[in-house]
């Protein structure tokens, strides 16, 4: 099926029963092509055959790097980073993109997960870490990692030692950081809510932040090592079978 032209979108809650519409301006006559994607909590981003970075969906909090808040139903190139975007990473309400020399983010900027400034919304790509080594990115809920020669580094909501800081500090302000026990080299990253993970080079698997019954690092009893807080663990530990 092919959509073109202004859609009105019209679906029921399921909980309430309330009816909800969205005016989408644009619809695609012709599927996007992406080299990779990336989905947050209400809109995606691609990187597109030209290594632009592009997103989409429910804007309002800057999700889409173009200075604009009205919804979006095509990625539009994001022309402020200008070097060739080699990975793209939503989540929660907001992204990064990692290029040769760093990562780039911007969206909702409300625990610092974009960048160390008093706005609330980053609507434009800010250079949020300046190096070229970063080798990936993560972004969470409310919190944003990279991974650098085996290292991670995070930074943003902090309120369950999701950045790998103690848990009383709500927000690390600057990419910093997370103490790997025994220095272990981790290769890659991924983010929930409050919580992270990374996988070791033999394929182990680290994680910190939230500790509870309602996420994917209570299964083994929160490993029973020490915590950093009511339920929550400040720096990685193994997962264990």
């Amino acid at each position: 099926m092919r959509l073109a032209g202004p859609v009105a979108l019209v679906w029921v809650s399921l909980l309430g029963g309330t009816a909800c519409q969205l005016q989408v301006d644009e619809w695609p006559e012709k599927p996007v092509h992406a080299a990779e994607l990336s989905l947050g909590y209400s809109f995606g981003c691609t990187i597109d055959p030209h290594q632009f970075a592009g997103c989409w969906g429910n804007i309002e909090h800057g999700q889409s790097g173009l200075d604009e808040s009205h919804h979006r139903g095509v990625p539009l190139p994001i022309t402020a980073i200008n070097e060739p975007v080699l990975q793209v990473a939503a989540g929660g309400d907001h992204a990064c993109a990692r290029v040769a020399h760093g990562v780039w983010c911007w969206g909702h900027n409300d625990v610092k997960q974009v960048a160390n400034t008093p706005a609330s919304v980053v609507d434009t790509p800010h250079h949020a870490v300046n190096r070229e080594d970063v080798d990936d990115v993560a972004v969470g809920q409310g919190h944003s990692c990279v991974l650098v020669a085996g290292d991670v580094y995070c930074w943003g909501g902090n309120g369950h030692g999701q950045t790998g800081q103690p848990s009383d500090q709500e927000r690390t302000l600057e990419p910093t950081l997370v103490p790997v026990p025994g220095g272990v080299a981790l290769r890659s990253l991924h983010l929930g809510n409050r919580h992270s993970c990374a996988l070791d080079e033999t394929g182990g698997v680290w994680c910190w932040g939230i500790c509870g019954s309602q996420t994917s690092i209570a299964y083994a009893d929160c490993f029973g090592f020490p915590q950093c807080g009511d339920g929550d663990r400040c720096s990685p530990v193994p997962a264990q079978e």
